[in-house]
């Protein structure tokens, strides 16, 4: 099933969930991003409350973020 990643001889990254497991292309490790970034909030992640906090920010509803 295609390349595998560094270390991953036995295709542990694609038993780890069911889209990873249908994915055609091979996983091989992108180029990092160029340069560093300068961010005043950076959301990591793309559940409920992610999606919920960058409508607070953006609407300004949000002043302060806590992390738990």
């Amino acid at each position: 099933m295609g390349t595998t990643l560094s270390g991953d001889s036995g295709g542990h990254y694609r038993k780890l969930s069911h889209w990873l497991s249908t994915l055609d292309d091979p996983l091989t490790p992108r180029p990092a991003l160029p340069g560093d970034a300068d961010a005043d909030v950076a959301i990591v992640g793309s559940s409920n409350l992610a999606g919920r906090t960058l409508a607070d920010l953006i609407r300004g509803e949000r002043t302060e973020l806590t992390t738990s």
